[in-house]
């Protein structure tokens, strides 16, 4: 049909569209005239209040740059041959609720304010491409039995894909996602891209299965940033409230890096996990909070080599000033010669069992404290420094192994 003539059927109702689109159905022919009487041409048309519930469209249907102004619904609709919906758009809510595309569809650069998709089956290609949803984006249960792209997509509200399964290649690649994701109890029965996509906040992937795990070292999470420990000269800042909700969504997408055998992904998420969890799972007063937040301060939680490094140094020269700040005054060695054996001293105590300055120490005790034998003061400072070192050298060591480990 031309459009002209599509638009007058339309307006005459569900009874009249879907008995014509019926009796061709029902008489279907592989011919250039069956195929242009089955054409529904909506194209650059603009519709005040649109209901497509329950219609039947046998053959190819344009909606290119269809403006929807008003209520519009697809519910329940059937459409059996290709559908282009490409930069169509719906100026209000729009729904596709228990609809059936029996071959491709198509809305590429197409504009939505909330979609609604629940139930719905793509049984080919479904390409979202470069698409826009302002508010919620809803893919509840949906079917996508084949190819499945929303590359480039724009996500400004929330996009929820409860339980939709994913049987063919699927790519949201370059995808952006500013509310929250969900990807609840998804099935994914082929491949799975992620390329590039960004995400403002932790996706959502609790419970969903994958016949292979999808690559997560390529996408972008905004919301790790906050879990960042931020140094500076003026302060240093933890993240202190949890939130258990992060904390499963952070442990979901471990699951999966530990499935891809991604190693630093798996560590950087599990790392947000346990900052998720302070004030909720460990509690302000609890000695695991204490214990998260040291471990946190002096190793990134075993993730860096640095940090421990760092502190090990800083731990060197601060007990260097407090054997020099217990030195006898009376002694009549130079000021340099104190410093150097405060720094032997501090030096021995910071390697501990691995030190072989033992034939040095009475010479060192003698320059600072005028006699062979420490102070007990001092012999406590240096159990309390090797300590604090063996703590340090353990995680520098952690560090190795976790960044040389291989997984099985």
């Amino acid at each position: 049909m031309t459009k002209e003539e599509t638009i007058d059927l339309f307006q005459k109702g569900q009874d009249e569209w879907n008995s014509w689109a019926s009796g061709l159905l029902n008489n279907k022919i592989g011919s250039p005239q069956w195929d242009t009487q089955a054409i529904a041409d909506f194209s650059g048309h603009e519709f005040t209040n649109a209901n497509f519930d329950n219609l039947i469209f046998p053959g190819k249907s344009f909606f290119y740059e269809t403006k929807f102004k008003g209520i519009c619904s697809f519910n329940g609709a059937e459409f059996h041959d290709y559908v282009r919906f490409d930069r169509a758009t719906f100026l209000t809510d729009v729904s596709f609720d228990s609809s059936h595309f029996l071959d491709r569809a198509y809305f590429e650069g197409t504009k939505f304010k909330s979609a609604s998709f629940i139930d719905t089956t793509f049984d080919a290609m479904a390409g979202f491409t470069e698409s826009k949803f302002s508010a919620t984006a809803t893919f509840e249960k949906t079917i996508f039995g084949d190819r499945a792209w929303f590359w480039n997509a724009n996500f400004y509200s929330e996009a929820h894909f409860w339980e939709a399964r994913f049987a063919g290649f699927t790519n949201f690649g370059r995808a952006q996602f500013e509310g929250c994701a969900s990807f609840t109890g998804i099935k994914v029965e082929s491949s799975f891209r992620l390329d590039n996509s960004k995400f403002s906040q932790a996706p959502d992937f609790s419970q969903a299965h994958f016949t292979e795990a999808p690559r997560l070292d390529e996408i972008e999470i905004v919301e790790l940033s906050n879990y960042k420990i931020r140094i500076s000269l003026q302060t240093l800042k933890f993240q202190f409230k949890g939130n258990r909700e992060k904390a499963a969504k952070f442990r979901a997408l471990r699951r999966l890096a530990v499935q891809g055998f991604d190693q630093s992904q798996a560590e950087e998420f599990h790392r947000a996990e346990l900052i998720s969890e302070r004030g909720v799972v460990d509690k302000y007063w609890s000695v695991s909070f204490i214990l998260s937040l040291l471990y946190e301060l002096f190793s990134d939680f075993g993730r860096s080599f640095w940090m421990p490094l760092t502190w090990w140094m800083a731990f060197a020269g601060a007990f260097t000033l407090l054997y020099v700040e217990f030195a006898d005054t009376s002694c009549n060695c130079s000021r340099v010669s104190i410093y150097k054996a405060a720094m032997g001293l501090s030096l021995h105590q910071n390697l501990g069992p691995i030190s072989n300055f033992d034939d040095k120490l009475p010479i060192w005790y003698e320059r600072l404290y005028g006699s062979n034998v420490a102070p007990s003061k001092v012999l406590s400072l240096g159990i309390v420094q090797t300590m604090i070192s063996a703590s340090l050298i353990f995680f520098f060591l952690l560090a190795v192994r976790r960044r040389f480990r291989l997984k099985q």
